[in-house]
């Protein structure tokens, strides 16, 4: 991390903001804008750690993160964005205390090849803790609700991400 990275997170957090790095594996490289379409990004696994992932590796105190709808497929070796993706979400530094956010589920990336249901089981089921803004909220709810009924996701995965998000709720927005 940064210097000024350092600074600006701290000053955030001072005001009871928390800081949230993104967007995660970093967009620096894409030529797509994922609010119309797919972003790539065609770097090895060293190339990101050389430049891209950097500022989301150092201790910060920032405990949260966006992933991007990035595909990084010389990577993970398909063509799934990186929100929707567990070996990318799980290169996320500290990810059991890092409160892990979706870039907005309603962005064309997402809407082009996934419905809000499917989007939001896949954000969850790959490690993300909260899913912003799915295209269809009541869809994207009643997936995650009959996902957690019918055992694809387990309670216990659900209330990993609920006690991140009341920590953190706790910690910058008083009781």
């Amino acid at each position: 991390m940064t210097e000024l990275q350092a600074t600006a997170a701290g000053g955030l957090r001072e005001e009871g903001i928390l800081p949230t790095l993104k967007h995660f594996p970093g967009h620096g490289d894409t030529a797509e804008d994922s609010h119309t379409s797919l972003a790539v990004s065609y770097k090895s696994l060293e190339e990101l750690q050389a430049c891209e992932l950097l500022p989301f590796q150092a201790d910060s105190g920032v405990h949260a993160v966006m992933i991007g709808h990035i595909v990084v497929s010389n990577v993970t070796g398909n063509d799934t964005p990186a929100s929707l993706c567990e070996e990318m979400v799980n290169m996320v530094p500290d990810k059991e205390n890092t409160l892990i956010i979706t870039d907005s589920l309603s962005m064309q990336a997402i809407t082009d090849a996934h419905s809000s249901g499917e989007a939001a089981v896949r954000a969850f089921e790959a490690g993300c803790d909260i899913l912003l803004m799915p295209e269809g909220l009541e869809a994207a709810y009643d997936a995650i609700l009959e996902a957690v009924q019918n055992g694809t996701i387990s309670e216990e995965r659900l209330d990993n991400s609920v006690n991140k998000i009341l920590y953190y709720k706790q910690q910058f927005c008083g009781n």
